[in-house]
């Protein structure tokens, strides 16, 4: 869903500057970034923070559904979390943070 983009990016970001294993991971959010900010001479962390930014910006003004007008409710949110996976993606997020995650898009 399109509303959790925000919120997942901004975790996986996050989780992503904590560690040391995921080093190219922060170079292609930064890359990405750079595209859209069209600015020149700033750090990785810059860049990649305007990515996360930009898709938060852009799920307001594109009126993207939150997923409470698909019927799920914050009830819903722990069956969600558990049962989801997580192919292809950078870092592997816990139960909780998947929930916090979420949470955001309710």
């Amino acid at each position: 869903c399109a509303r959790l983009m925000g919120p997942a990016n901004r975790l996986t970001l996050a989780r992503i500057r904590f560690s040391s294993q995921y080093p190219s991971a922060l170079e292609k959010y930064a890359r990405v970034g750079k595209i859209f900010s069209q600015e020149e001479g700033k750090s990785q962390n810059f860049y990649a923070e305007f990515l996360i930014d930009l898709i938060e910006e852009w799920t307001e003004e594109m009126n993207i559904p939150r997923l409470s007008e698909y019927g799920i409710h914050g009830k819903d949110i722990h069956q969600f979390a558990i049962t989801t996976g997580q192919k292809n993606h950078p870092v592997e997020l816990t139960d909780e943070e998947m929930e916090s995650i979420l949470s955001l898009a309710v």
